[in-house]
């Protein structure tokens, strides 16, 4: 398991989701080349499989199918987080029109 801290101004860094086994993280950045969103720390022992873009690379060139697959899942997440993320913003909106 993990943690994943965000900062917000000058408070402490707050405690947002946690990571379990078979989590991707650091997409958006990688896809993007954003700069992290968020720190990462473990909870636990943990095991990371870093891919780089030359792995990527690699990869398109040697099994373009897998490629594909590839990039289809990361796709597919990065949609439901989009998802997940306008669900949270209108549940907030709704929350501040009682107020």
């Amino acid at each position: 398991r993990a943690s994943v801290f965000v900062m917000f101004e000058d408070r402490a860094p707050h405690r947002v989701r946690t990571l379990v086994v078979g989590t991707m993280i650091g997409e958006l950045g990688f896809y993007v080349g954003a700069p992290r969103s968020a720190t990462i720390v473990a909870d636990t022992d943990c095991r990371i499989i870093r891919v780089t873009p030359d792995d990527i690379d690699r990869l398109e060139a040697d099994h373009p199918h897998l490629a594909l697959e590839f990039h289809r899942m990361i796709a597919r997440r990065l949609c439901l987080r989009i998802h997940d993320k306008d669900h949270l913003i209108s549940g907030l909106m709704r929350g501040m029109r009682r107020v």
